[in-house]
């Protein structure tokens, strides 16, 4: 995985990845992240 997670959980909270709650946790899937990595904009 190339985020590490306080920067995926940053992703969830901005709502730019899909996560979904089991107990108490929030969870992804490596999908969900490797979709973002594809569509991402770096703004410069």
């Amino acid at each position: 995985m190339p985020y590490g997670q306080e920067y995926i959980s940053l992703l969830a909270r901005k709502e730019k990845i899909d996560v979904y709650k089991e107990g108490r946790n929030w969870l992804t899937t490596r999908e969900a992240v490797e979709n973002y990595i594809c569509t991402r904009k770096r703004k410069r």
